[in-house]
């Protein structure tokens, strides 16, 4: 029916061969993980740093304390976040020192209906985030 020449055959052949394999890659992937937990206890206080993208859409801090205190119901008022935005901002904008330093960011928190309530001093946060442009603009949906 077509006049179809062997070198033709073969790179077709070699094409369906390689398209399997790659289509045939997720039969690969690990079913369980490995690890399961981070190891110790789980930060309670987390500062996320990063530019206007970051905070879009209601700010990814909100998002994850809210799942962590789902995830975790009886102890949700353990869990606390913290933004650092600066709008159009680079990380070289980002004065992390000053952010971290005993009586930074954090030394007061609004709590009820506005009320300010003040931290104890010391170290403010377990853990922080820091999130490039690139991969913070994948949050953003429309």
């Amino acid at each position: 029916m077509f006049n179809v020449s062997f070198k033709h055959r073969s790179f077709a052949l070699l094409f369906s061969l390689l398209l399997l394999i790659a289509l045939s890659n997720n039969l690969l992937a690990q079913t369980q993980p490995r690890r399961t937990d981070i190891g110790g206890e789980p930060p309670k206080y987390i500062l996320y740093v990063g530019n206007s993208f970051f905070y879009y859409n209601n700010s990814i801090h909100n998002h994850a304390v809210n799942l962590t205190r789902v995830a975790d119901p009886a102890n949700w008022e353990l869990y606390h976040a913290t933004s650092v935005t600066i709008s159009g901002s680079g990380f070289d904008w980002d004065n992390m020192e000053s952010y971290l330093r005993p009586d930074g960011i954090g030394k007061y928190s609004f709590v009820g209906d506005n009320e300010i309530v003040f931290n104890k001093p010391g170290k403010q946060f377990d853990a922080v985030i820091m999130c490039p442009t690139a991969a913070s603009a994948l949050f953003i949906r429309n």
